[in-house]
């Protein structure tokens, strides 16, 4: 695209998409402290460290917005328009920005209008019970065929740190848990159903964070996209304490509150991002990074050889083969 019409577009954007509607898309919320009449044209916003300040630029014809604190910066003289507030959240380029802004939609409001109300605490209680019921029924992944076919040994499929987190389905499929934050804790909302074939997810369940099991003594913390990627890397790095979290491509509210909540409490001061060797990889990674920048732990990027860890088994256990 010749840079003058990229550069109209970009024009074009500040027009059409309102800061305000934005800002809460992205996840901000309007203070709930008292504005004085005096600032009574100004909207203050705050999410996790950034807070802003929105005003309408009667001469521009849009809304700006001005820095109190960003996240990343900590400078208090940054303002813009929608699309700096965008690279500012996401710290995506401006190529990237503009793809995003274009790809939203006003309806998306409503999504971002649910997550301020937190109504993830409003599922149909007979459908979560139902799910758990089902869930507790299920029996143990010790010899499940459907992750042994993709290089899960017994040893890992036995070890005590994914007791209760992998199971086996009467049909030889293998289940792992999704857990959401329902009634103000991390509970079992929907479990994925793992076939040969393709996964399918439990009706009326919802979607959210897989996790291996806790313990006092954990060091490590590694995030990743798959359960199976989970699984393949925990055999590739035996570590009996490094505790596994898989986020199955999911990047709702609930599940960024559970990991900043197993961030907080996690007792070890490394958390590695192990997620797929591609862009989708790296555009996880890079917003888990701003999401826990404050919590004062060291994060680090650990990519696979491949495109994720699975494929690093696989290649491993056919070298050994060959041997």
């Amino acid at each position: 695209m010749p840079y003058q019409d990229f550069k109209k577009q970009l024009e074009q954007i500040k027009h059409s998409v309102d800061l305000k509607d934005y800002a809460v898309y992205l996840g901000f919320q309007q203070s709930a402290k008292e504005v004085k009449e005096s600032d009574r044209h100004y909207t203050h916003m705050s999410f996790n460290s950034h807070k802003i300040i929105i005003k309408n630029d009667t001469n521009k014809g849009f809304k700006i917005f001005s820095v109190k604190q960003a996240a990343s910066t900590g400078r208090t003289n940054e303002n813009g328009t929608v699309i700096d507030l965008h690279k500012m959240v996401t710290g995506e380029s401006l190529k990237d920005t503009r793809k995003s802004l274009l790809e939203y939609s006003p309806s998306s409001i409503n999504l971002a209008v649910e997550i301020i109300k937190r109504e993830l605490d409003n599922y149909k209680k007979e459908d979560i019970e139902r799910i758990q019921v089902a869930y507790s029924k299920f029996t143990g992944a010790e010899n499940n065929k459907v992750l042994k076919n993709r290089g899960i040994s017994d040893k890992t499929l036995s070890a005590p740190r994914f007791r209760y987190c992998i199971k086996t389905d009467s049909r030889g499929n293998a289940i792992f848990h999704h857990l959401a934050m329902y009634s103000g804790e991390a509970q079992v909302t929907g479990y994925e159903i793992k076939t040969n074939a393709y996964p399918t997810f439990s009706k009326g369940g919802k979607k959210g964070l897989w996790s291996s099991r806790t313990s006092s003594q954990d060091r490590r913390l590694v995030f990743g996209e798959s359960v199976v990627d989970m699984l393949s890397y925990h055999q590739l790095n035996d570590d009996k304490f490094t505790r596994n979290l898989s986020m199955s491509g999911n990047w709702t509210p609930s599940v960024k509150e559970l990991i900043v909540k197993s961030a907080r409490k996690h007792p070890g001061s490394e958390i590695i991002l192990a997620f797929d060797n591609d862009e989708s990889g790296r555009s996880f990674s890079n917003k888990v990074k701003l999401l826990l920048e404050n919590s004062g732990k060291n994060i680090t990027d650990h990519y696979s050889n491949s495109k994720d860890w699975n494929q690093d088994l696989s290649n491993q256990l056919k070298l050994q083969t060959q041997e």
